[in-house]
């Protein structure tokens, strides 16, 4: 007589598959989470680009010296969906308010008169010395 050979997988095949997915996931799915969180704020340091290029324009017309408020500065508070508003220390400072969920905070953008190139001016972001609160985990590359 002639036996039948049963093809297919068995259950601890199938559990064994099913355990490696789900540890794949549980690695997956913080990951991406952060990086969602670091693509938003992206926008929230982009916020601070207009503020950037007048300060760099006020110090090469003004002998190096930083503007002291945002309206010598030339910069206007921007409020999009994941910025709540953007300010101004008295040093110079931009510092841009972030409402993105689980990174909620200040991102500071500090220049930095005659840094690499004489008359030009460099900006550092996310420096907790200049009053950013957000986790680094969180800023974009750029500020890391």
């Amino acid at each position: 007589m002639k036996r039948s050979i049963q093809k297919g997988f068995t259950l601890i095949e199938l559990m064994i598959v099913i355990a490696i997915i789900g540890i794949l996931a549980a690695i997956a799915i913080p990951q991406y989470q952060d990086y969602t969180k670091r693509a938003k704020m992206s926008e929230v340091v982009g916020a601070a680009s207009p503020c950037k290029l007048g300060i760099a324009e006020y110090a090469s017309a003004n002998n190096n010296t930083l503007p002291t408020t945002m309206a010598l500065a030339g910069c206007q508070t921007q409020v999009s969906t994941y910025v709540a508003s953007v300010g101004m220390s008295a040093t110079g400072v931009i510092l841009v308010t972030s409402t993105v969920v689980g990174a909620t905070g200040i991102v500071s953008v500090k220049p930095i008169v005659g840094g690499t190139t004489v008359g030009a001016v460099d900006f550092l972001c996310g420096l907790p010395t200049d009053g950013t609160t957000v986790l680094p985990q969180f800023l974009p590359s750029s500020c890391r």
